[in-house]
């Protein structure tokens, strides 16, 4: 029922228009989907807010997209999703104060290859100094630009689709990488959800592919569109200003 309500959404956030800069937007315009709900709103300001869909025009080769999410302040913020027109997820990304933070999923075919943490950074400064946990326990400082904005903070797991089988494991904090493995043991499992706990942003549970995962079972396709669903038409919708 929850994958079906999503699909609806969705597919009455999806049909809008194309993607404009900030220096584009009026303050008050707006977009009206085919179910006649306001999207990809501005505020007063002329700034993003609300829910927002917008549809990536293929360039350079790449394949055309949308991408689905919230704006707060002309800021990104909240659980972004990004979809093949055919309606196959490509990544999710959870994003704070316009930043990257916390859980990031990648797929191919809608199938999970890569899981991982992000860290938003301080923004009141222009450098950060960082206590950076090695393997051996010990400690070291390391300076950050914040102008990165975000770096790479937690455990990033790599999978060999489409049974969830664990390619690689590496562990990075404050983006410096500080473990890698190739393959899981059940040692390793155990170490991993030890140190997993300590990610304040990570529920601590193992992901699928480590002690546990029933042996040719593949997962479904992620996806919030029926499987025979071919091609996802644009619809730009009506805007006011």
């Amino acid at each position: 029922m929850k994958k079906l309500l999503t699909y609806f959404v969705f597919l009455q956030l999806s049909f809008n228009c194309v993607a404009q800069s900030i220096n584009q937007l009026s303050p008050n315009q707006y977009a009206i989907n085919r179910k006649g709900d306001t999207i990809n709103r501005t505020d007063e300001q002329g700034k993003k807010t609300g829910i927002w869909s917008v549809y990536h025009q293929s360039r350079y080769g790449d394949d055309s997209y949308y991408e689905l999410g919230h704006y707060t302040d002309n800021k990104k913020h909240g659980n972004w999703k990004t979809y093949q027109k055919n309606g196959l997820l490509m990544n999710q990304t959870n994003y704070y104060n316009g930043f990257k933070n916390g859980e990031v999923k990648f797929y191919s075919e809608g199938r999970l290859v890569c899981k991982g943490q992000f860290k938003a950074l301080r923004t009141d400064v222009p450098y950060d100094t960082i206590q950076v946990e090695q393997p051996n326990g010990d400690y070291k400082e390391r300076v950050i630009p914040t102008s990165l904005g975000s770096v790479r903070h937690g455990f990033w797991v790599y999978y060999k689709p489409p049974f969830n089988e664990i390619q690689k494991i590496e562990e990075f904090q404050w983006d410096e990488l500080v473990y890698e493995q190739d393959y899981a043991t059940q040692a390793d499992s155990l170490a991993y959800q030890s140190r997993m706990a300590k990610y304040p942003h990570s529920s601590g549970k193992l992901p699928p592919g480590i002690w546990g995962r029933k042996k040719g079972k593949a997962p479904s396709r992620f996806t919030d569109f029926p499987e025979n669903t071919k091609f996802i038409k644009p619809n730009p919708g009506k805007k006011k200003h």
